[in-house]
């Protein structure tokens, strides 16, 4: 494909419209996350401090997980605008592994990288981007 086909095809893609006409756009995840916060779920609300370890780290198309500085996983990821089942626009992050995962949300809110699935249970999750 020509670069500036693909170029207009991404673009295409790079956002979504809400039911109200407004556009999602996709966050720059890009680079390295560490873990600060657990809210709701069967763990309730937990604060991690700074150096814990629990690090995810994005390139363009890969995401890695580290856990007390070892890898643990690289998987392939995407982004892609979508509505949740309650009709409220998003950021989905897809991996290569997410046949098996609940839908997972993505966004940037006060400095910080949120993930929350469509499972009430499981809660959400947040980290600080890390030099």
């Amino acid at each position: 494909m020509k670069p500036t086909l693909m170029l207009v095809a991404l673009s295409l893609f790079a956002c979504k419209k809400d039911l109200a006409g407004n556009e999602t756009p996709l966050p720059d995840i890009r680079g390295r996350w560490e873990l600060r916060r657990s809210v709701g779920g069967w763990g309730g609300d937990q604060s991690f401090v700074p150096g814990n370890g629990t690090i995810l780290e994005y390139t363009n198309s890969l995401e890695r997980s580290y856990t007390g500085g070892r890898l643990q996983s690289t998987r392939v990821y995407r982004l892609l605008p979508d509505t949740t089942w309650s009709g409220i626009a998003g950021v989905r992050i897809i991996t290569d592994t997410a046949s098996w995962r609940p839908r997972t949300f993505v966004s940037l809110r006060e400095g910080l990288l949120w993930f929350r699935t469509e499972i009430v249970d499981v809660g959400s999750v947040a980290y600080e981007r890390i030099p």
